[in-house]
């Protein structure tokens, strides 16, 4: 049952129905859009001749536009070789979480001592509504599951926050043995784990700065940010070539975003994690709900690279920024010194400005959506036009009979039951 926002006014009791409702949050999205299928190099299954005892290494590339994925094995734990194309410190993971963007390199075996069979190599959507499927062996034999997700409750603060405290409690410094005992149904990827397999250390004497990038949205109007702004309210970050910047990024919404940086390779660092030294190199980096990463990169290149949230929708509507580097569009090194965030290309020593081509990123885009319901005691809905932070929004809630009303200090009770031929006096 449900109050009508009429039924509250008619009843005096309008404010206690805007109060209530401003005390609701918003549900976690595990995912934005639901799909008919999940392909695995174009198709929903895919088979791969391989030998007993035969090591094989798959390249796990996430090209999906905005699914996450669990990989798994029959075969049993992944062992992961590499991560975003860079070689790490082999280890286990019985099941591996992969954003958008994200790849890693593992070795799967076919079992030797088994009767001949086909393995399954499979990637399970994040919120379990399918998945594509990768059979390793004889292409006859009985088919070997691989190990699936349990169910999802995505009613539960467990599923957005549960891994993130287990994350929190564990330590890089443990063996596989270790790990495997302790992995959660559902676990983060394995970035405290992850171990380069050479010193990844930045130039010492390089200059560093310290930003704080907030990944902001509002899951009402999906609108998704960075600090409260999207691209094309606010779109560069100068950067000096040379210096080393450091980024905290703090999500703080109740979506995992898959962060990505175009043109540089950034160092992770987790806490417990890898020694410093050591922090593993990757493009795309994960970042739970209610949750932060620290990476930072060398500041190398010329002109300017696009930052960004990896899922399609969140990126299209504004969760991005262009790094830019000022003395490489003409501008001097003296001028960049000054560059500070702020408004789009600001220059604190000189007062220039830069705007990059931002193309379809320079203007707010314009969506049309319409999700509803008609039943056969109520048909409800909402149909939503928007264009950036301006909504036009027409909500219908249409009732055959209502199962409860206002009453009394803004209390709700049932609504009594009547006989045939009475009348509840309204």
């Amino acid at each position: 049952t449900a109050q009508s926002l009429w039924g509250a006014w008619k009843s005096a009791h309008l404010r206690d129905y805007l109060d209530r409702e401003k005390s609701r949050l918003p549900a976690m999205d595990v995912s934005d859009v639901a799909y008919d299928a999940f392909l695995i190099n174009g198709q929903p299954r895919q088979t791969l001749a391989a030998l007993p005892g035969e090591t094989v290494r798959l390249r796990i590339i996430n090209a999906s536009a905005a699914t996450y994925f669990y990989v798994s094995a029959a075969t049993g734990p992944l062992t992961v070789i590499a991560a975003d194309g860079v070689d790490v410190v082999p280890i286990q993971q019985q099941r591996l979480l992969i954003g958008m963007a994200e790849t890693y390199d593992v070795l799967v075996t076919v079992p030797a001592d088994a009767p001949p069979a086909s393995w399954e190599v499979r990637a399970t959507a994040q919120d379990n509504s399918g998945h594509a499927s990768l059979f390793l062996g004889e292409g006859s034999a009985p088919l070997r599951p691989a190990p699936v997700p349990g169910p999802l409750n995505s009613y539960s603060m467990d599923v957005a926050l549960g891994a993130v405290l287990n994350e929190m409690d564990e330590s890089g410094n443990v063996t596989d043995a270790e790990a495997l005992a302790a992995e959660i149904d559902r676990p983060l990827p394995p970035y405290k784990r992850l171990r380069a397999t050479q010193s990844t250390a930045l130039p010492a004497e390089a200059p560093a700065r310290e930003v704080t990038l907030r990944l902001t949205g509002d899951m009402w109007r999906y609108l998704w940010s960075i600090n409260g702004r999207s691209i094309d309210e606010q779109s560069t970050i100068p950067v000096k070539k040379g210096e080393v910047l450091r980024l905290v990024l703090v999500n703080d919404t109740m979506m995992h975003h898959p962060m990505h940086l175009h043109g540089h390779f950034f160092r992770l660092l987790m806490p417990d994690g890898a020694p410093a030294d050591f922090a593993p190199l990757k493009h795309t980096v994960d970042v739970p709900p209610m949750s932060r990463r620290v990476i930072e990169f060398y500041a190398n290149e010329d002109r300017d690279w696009l930052f960004h949230c990896h899922l399609l929708y969140h990126m299209m509507s504004g969760m991005a920024r262009v790094f830019s580097y000022p003395a490489g569009v003409g501008l001097s090194a003296k001028d960049a010194t000054g560059a500070v965030m702020g408004a789009p290309g600001s220059l604190k020593s000189t007062g220039a400005t830069y705007q990059p081509m931002l193309g379809e990123h320079a203007h707010p885009h314009t969506y049309a959506w319409i999700d509803g319901s008609v039943q056969s005691h109520l048909s409800e809905g909402l149909a939503t036009i928007q264009r950036g932070r301006d909504n036009l929004n027409l909500a219908w809630e249409l009732w055959a009979a209502t199962g409860c009303q206002w009453r009394g200090g803004g209390a709700l009770v049932p609504r009594p039951r009547l006989e045939t031929g009475q009348s509840d006096g309204a």
